[in-house]
């Protein structure tokens, strides 16, 4: 039984070896203690356990995260308490397995000065134009941007009325108070300024009622697909029929 679980781990952290400096910064080792137990099997039982953690946690699915961390107090770099920038970094390293910049504190760092944060490589950033746009699960939410800090937060669901998010630190803002942990929240679009998600992720966007009425008139027949300001001939009927 013990070789098998040896075995098991060696397996976890050799498909995870590209990641070594992740999970370093994840647990708290050096890199070199990484490669070694990679390389070797050897190495401290709680480190081991640690490196599991961190991993299993990594790989976890979006709502399986949510639920891991809600009521939690995410404190990331442990320099600043648990702020809501804090809960992003924690995010990405964990279930986007990406590495994001500093945010220097402050969300609007992370919209405004994107090149420390949101590497274009990996991430489209969203401009919230108020024309239907629906930010899918995952994305990473910027709002408040007339305020001093700016907010961040983690879209679990969204429709054309409301965003169901993740966020940390919307109490008293002190990053200290136990009203300021991980929470799940229902917000509006009013203060919502747009959103990060990665490259080729699919952007919904909450069809117009002209937009629906076109859709009903091409399914019944009467609308030939083409142009909105000529109806469909008789032939055109007749094959769509």
């Amino acid at each position: 039984m013990k070789k098998e679980k040896k075995s098991i781990f060696r397996e976890k952290l050799k498909e995870n070896f590209g990641l070594s400096t992740m999970i370093a910064d994840g647990v708290g080792l050096s890199i070199n203690s990484i490669t070694n137990i990679s390389k070797t099997g050897k190495g401290n039982l709680k480190n081991k356990e640690k490196i599991m953690k961190f991993l299993i946690l990594k790989n976890m699915e979006l709502k399986e995260y949510a639920k891991k961390v809600e009521g939690l107090c995410i404190d990331f770099d442990k320099e600043y308490g648990h702020q809501f920038v804090a809960l992003i970094r924690h995010y990405a390293q964990n279930v986007l397995k990406f590495n994001l910049g500093v945010f220097g504190g402050s969300a609007k760092t992370g919209w405004f000065n994107r090149v420390n944060t949101f590497d274009k490589k990996f991430f489209d950033k969203i401009i919230f134009t108020k024309n239907g746009e629906i930010p899918p699960a995952g994305a990473i939410l910027f709002s408040k941007m007339h305020t001093v800090w700016g907010h961040v937060s983690i879209v679990l669901e969204a429709t054309a009325d409301y965003i169901t998010v993740l966020e940390q630190n919307v109490g008293s803002g002190d990053g200290k108070g136990t009203d300021d942990c991980v929470k799940i929240s229902k917000i509006n679009y009013n203060e919502v300024v747009g959103w990060y998600i990665f490259k080729n992720q699919e952007i919904k966007k909450e069809p117009t009622e002209f937009e629906k009425l076109l859709e009903e008139a091409k399914n019944l027949g009467i609308w030939n697909g083409k142009n909105v300001d000529k109806p469909a001939t008789r032939g055109e009927v007749a094959v769509m029929c």
